[in-house]
């Protein structure tokens, strides 16, 4: 039934993005996939196939041949963000931790602490196959918090994923984190965002997400309104235009650092 359903989508409309949808509802209507078992297990399978060969490593629960393209300029803020030579941060939306596996070899001097914050299905995988003692996971900010003390918040293509995903950034607001790195969000210019749906290519694994692309400078003025200091804005990996359906969309990342009284 699902495999018709994604078929029609697919002639539809398309490989990823496209569509101007008024509500999450309504864009949810053409969807499904995020939550499936498979695709967890595609992920899991595929990183643990991967995350100590140099030659490849694992993105969207692909195996990519290669040197990554790595996330150079959120490695850089991520080291500032340490304290006494460690690191502790809530990687929100990290999968079973794609961006750690991919930038640990350049922490290598520091000690860190990469707590992973993700929906169930992740982390009971993650629990069972990924954890370690630097990488853990947690089903919840909160429940994070009862464990360490992360100064740091980032979250690389997740957020777009959210219906509520201001509640989210409420509350990182509510927590006081000392930086807030984001990174490859989507957004588009002007003051409107754009609610978007996402038809996965069948050799990744067949789903379609609702996705936001937010109003950049709205975004930023969220953070910064909510005691931020905007610190810079740089292309992250995709780039402008990567999604042809959707003008001026872009692929950005951010970085904020809490305002001191």
């Amino acid at each position: 039934m699902k495999d018709n359903f994604y078929e029609e989508q697919v002639k539809r409309h398309g490989y990823w993005w496209s569509g101007d949808y008024s509500s999450w509802d309504e864009a949810s209507l053409e969807c499904f996939g995020y939550d499936e078992l498979n695709i967890v297990t595609q992920v899991k399978d595929t990183l643990l196939m991967v995350k100590d060969d140099q030659n490849r490593y694992e993105r969207d629960g692909c195996v990519i041949y290669g040197e990554p393209e790595y996330a150079f300029e959120l490695l850089k803020w991520i080291k500032e963000s340490s304290v006494d030579g460690v690191i502790n941060l809530i990687d929100f939306g990290g999968s079973l931790g794609t961006t750690y596996h991919q930038l640990k070899k350049y922490l290598s001097e520091y000690t860190i602490i990469w707590n992973v914050v993700e929906q169930d299905g992740f982390v009971s995988v993650g629990r069972e196959f990924i954890e370690d003692d630097v990488i853990k996971f947690y089903n919840t900010i909160d429940e994070c918090l009862t464990h360490t003390t992360p100064n740091c918040f980032i979250s690389s293509s997740a957020l777009p994923y959210i219906e509520n995903y201001s509640d989210i950034l409420n509350e990182v607001y509510s927590h006081s984190f000392d930086w807030v790195l984001l990174d490859r969000i989507s957004v588009v210019s002007g003051h409107n965002n754009v609610l978007s749906i996402q038809v996965v290519p069948p050799e990744v694994y067949k789903a379609i997400y609702p996705c936001w692309f937010f109003s950049e400078s709205t975004l930023i003025d969220n953070v910064v309104s909510s005691g931020y200091e905007y610190l810079v804005g740089f292309d992250a990996l995709g780039g402008r235009n990567f999604a042809p359906k959707i003008p001026t969309s872009a692929y950005r990342g951010f970085i904020f650092k809490k305002n001191k009284l």
